[in-house]
């Protein structure tokens, strides 16, 4: 086995021993309640003997405070930016109302506040947050903006396990990061550093018992394969959206850029031992973030097995959790027969991690001014995602959580069971995803899906799609409670479309078939517009009229 550990260049430390694990990991503070108060602002950290390195943090020097929720609450969040540029910040998997997911269409100026609410929605799991901003995202994650969210509900309180934060249920944000010879950030890729929580060389004192760790791949780019330096069991009980239906055991526990599990290490029998977390990257191919080969680059961490950080099993804490449980909860994915429609989604391009490519999504490099897809308030939908690139993706949809329903025609592994908001996805796999979107609903503000290798996302691997209301069905001429009617409807050739009153300038219309494509781009300049459906396949159609930044839907259906 390939055994390395790899420290910054600029320390000239290259070495391997236990003693080389000398920092307690740091744990970030919490935040509970149901107001919550984030500062994102310059800083500086030191991570290396007294070196400090220019930073960017949330109420502090790196990273942001693990914000606490329960499921039920409503939550207000003032995020004040004081960075001397525009960022954003997403809430990773929470599903809340486009207005508050934080993409780029959100954008916090800087010097200004962002005040949002939502009601948490979301089962007991871990989430997190980070910025998004157009074309900006991997340096501001790299800088350190980032923060884990931990969602309780009643159900997973009623479980045995670990949960008192800090002592037996630990925060694990994985990332690595190369550093310049003065201590600044190297922004790269695939680094030559680990730090966990924004610790380097880390170290963490276990109580003999078992403990739960929620671990967070927050790396721009690196994939991890993770497990311990003893070759010890542990057990899979979460995934990013919720608690599987049983504890799942593992040697071996692959995790790509913005995936969560929450695993169970039983240490009741390991008092006074010490060992390693992990990564055994010498397994990983050439197409994967963090392998060997050209397209991962030259990083001391690719493509070997490599320490993250060093567990000691202390004495066990009061009342502690002795056993692993037999059950957890009750998970029913969604049927395929339910499904409402069916997109494919092809990712295309030719790269590398370390300078991205030209990888995108059907074809489309990401535009902020283009819906890719309108998706119907309530519907059940299965996307179907076929990887024709010649590398590993991370894909990750905003909104809503998914099950996955097979991998190249086979069910997902037990640990994939459960909801999820990210999937990985290799070359030539075809991978289906099914979900409902519920609840929200907004013509004009959209949601994202996107490869969460912040550097492809950054250079244009993502799309957009909007949620709507489903519109009104049939109207007649004679409608007088609308501002547009749509005539004849059904349609069989030429569709009349009209203003109620007199048209207060150009309008936009646009015309989306069922899956979100547009299939008609026209400018209304009068009262009055004729479209000519014959060019059209038969079925339903959404036609949006955007006049002075007000949004009308109108539903058309086609029956030559």
């Amino acid at each position: 086995m390939k055994y390395l550990l790899f420290l910054p260049a600029f320390l000239l430390s290259i070495i391997c021993n236990s003693q080389s694990f000398f920092n307690p990991l740091s744990i970030p503070p919490t935040l509970t309640g149901t107001n919550f108060n984030l500062t994102v602002a310059p800083s500086t950290h030191t991570f290396y003997g007294s070196t400090a390195t220019p930073t960017y943090g949330i109420n502090g020097s790196y990273l942001g405070p693990t914000l606490i929720m329960n499921k039920g609450d409503s939550v207000s969040i003032a995020v004040t930016n004081n960075l001397t540029q525009t960022t954003s910040i997403h809430w990773h998997g929470l599903h809340i109302p486009a207005s508050t997911d934080g993409g780029p269409h959100s954008p916090i100026p800087a010097a200004t506040t962002w005040n949002i609410g939502y009601k948490v929605l979301n089962n007991a799991s871990t989430f997190w947050y980070h910025p998004h901003p157009h074309q900006n995202t991997a340096t501001q994650v790299y800088m350190g903006l980032a923060g884990m969210i931990i969602v309780k509900d009643t159900v997973e309180a009623q479980l045995n396990l670990p949960r008192t934060y800090g002592v037996d249920d630990f925060p694990v944000v994985l990332q690595d990061r190369s550093f310049n010879a003065n201590g600044t950030f190297n922004v790269e890729a695939l680094a030559d550093s680990m730090i966990v929580n924004g610790t380097a060389n880390a170290y963490l004192d276990c109580p003999a018992q078992v403990v739960r760790m929620r671990l967070l791949n927050g790396s721009n780019v690196r994939s991890y394969n993770l497990g311990f330096s003893d070759n010890r069991s542990f057990y899979v009980i979460a995934s990013d959206g919720g608690l599987l239906s049983q504890p799942f055991q593992v040697t071996r526990l692959k995790i790509s850029g913005g995936e969560r599990y929450e695993i169970l290490v039983d240490l009741t029998a390991s008092i006074g031992n010490s060992f390693y977390l992990t990564s055994f990257a010498s397994a990983f191919g050439n197409i994967e973030p963090g392998g060997g080969g050209m397209a991962n680059g030259n990083s001391p961490l690719n493509a070997v097995d490599f320490p993250i950080m060093q567990l000691n099993v202390v004495a066990a804490t009061a009342n502690p959790v002795t056993q692993i449980p037999s059950s957890l909860i009750s998970v029913t994915p969604l049927q395929t027969v339910n499904a409402n429609r069916t997109r494919n989604k092809t990712l295309e391009g030719n790269g590398m991690f370390t300078n991205m490519g030209n990888f995108t999504i059907n074809n489309l490099p990401f535009d902020m001014m283009y819906i890719n897809d309108t998706v119907l308030l309530n519907d059940t939908e299965v996307w179907q995602f076929t990887n024709n690139s010649n590398l590993a993706h991370p894909m990750h949809i905003h909104d809503i959580s998914f099950y996955i329903v097979d991998r190249n025609g086979n069910a997902p592994p037990a640990h994939e069971a459960a909801l999820k908001d990210v999937f990985y996805i290799m070359p030539n796999e075809i991978v289906r995803v099914i979900m409902k979107f519920e609840d929200f609903a907004n013509d004009t503000i959209p949601y994202m899906y996107h490869c969460h290798n912040l550097m492809h996302e950054d250079n244009g691997m993502m799309a957009q799609f909007i949620v709507i209301s489903d519109p009104l069905g049939s109207n007649d001429e004679t409608s007088s409670n609308e501002e547009i009617t749509v005539y004849p409807n059904p349609a069989s050739g030429e569709v009349i479309l009209k203003w109620k009153d007199a048209l207060p300038g150009n309008a936009q219309v646009v015309v989306y078939n069922a899956v979100g494509q547009i299939v008609c781009t026209e400018t209304m300049s009068s009262g009055t517009m004729n479209l000519n459906s014959l060019q059209w396949n038969n079925g339903i159609y959404f036609i949006s009229f955007v006049q002075d930044k007000k949004v009308v839907w109108k539903k058309l259906i086609v029956n030559h």
